[in-house]
């Protein structure tokens, strides 16, 4: 019997986890409002989420039962690396010297530079197949899962720019939750395509014919 993914299933599934979740969160912030606060509990779960996801996506770089074209497997990496860079404070961790220096400031920029130019590069070189790509990803739940962490982060932002009437320490909870939701749908997200291409899982959400 063939196994089928069902997209809106996925969604609605992991929808209901993300509420959870974020009841969860508001449980140890109402217990604990320093759970906020830099390098704390929120802060920590978007880095661990976000290295997850980075992981996945370097798996999909294996020979997998449907391996998806390198490029777009690198993208994701480069991208979730660049958040999980963003949210992690290399320089309060006391690694060695070149680690510190490749994981902030203008090392960090200089290293996701060149991997930006190198996911470039891997386009510009697939550029024949870049329409096929495209259209099969529009079908792909991974999209879906992106789109609802971009919309997750535009809500952080905003948060963070303060363009919201909100009090301080509720205006710093609700950006932190919304960040981890967006890691949440990136991992979340990661996993479900990569578990697709290790077991070769197709997705139909076509109503079946009577």
């Amino acid at each position: 019997m063939k196994h089928v993914l069902s997209k809106s299933k996925l969604l609605a599934g992991h929808a209901v986890v993300g509420l959870a979740f974020v009841i969860l969160l508001l449980l140890a912030w109402q217990a604990d409002p320093g759970v906020a606060d830099e390098n704390r509990l929120l802060e920590n779960l978007q880095a661990a989420a976000l290295f997850l996801a980075l992981v996945l996506s370097l798996v999909n770089l294996a020979p997998l039962r449907r391996r998806p074209p390198p490029y777009i497997a690198a993208g994701l990496a480069v991208l979730f690396l660049s958040l999980f860079l963003r949210e992690l404070d290399v320089e309060k961790l006391g690694l060695p010297d070149v680690l510190t220096f490749l994981g902030s400031g203008t090392g960090r920029n200089l290293l996701l530079g060149l991997l930006w130019g190198a996911v470039l590069l891997g386009v510009v070189r697939n550029r024949h197949r870049l329409k096929e790509d495209a259209l099969a990803y529009l079908r792909s739940p991974l999209l879906y899962y992106l789109l609802a962490a971009a919309a997750f982060y535009i809500v952080g932002e905003a948060l963070d720019k303060k363009l919201l009437p909100l009090a301080k320490p509720v205006r710093v909870f609700w950006e932190e939750t919304a960040e981890c939701l967006a890691a949440f749908w990136c991992v979340l997200g990661t996993l479900v395509w990569t578990a697709a291409n290790c077991f070769r899982l197709p997705f139909d959400d076509k109503p079946k014919s009577r």
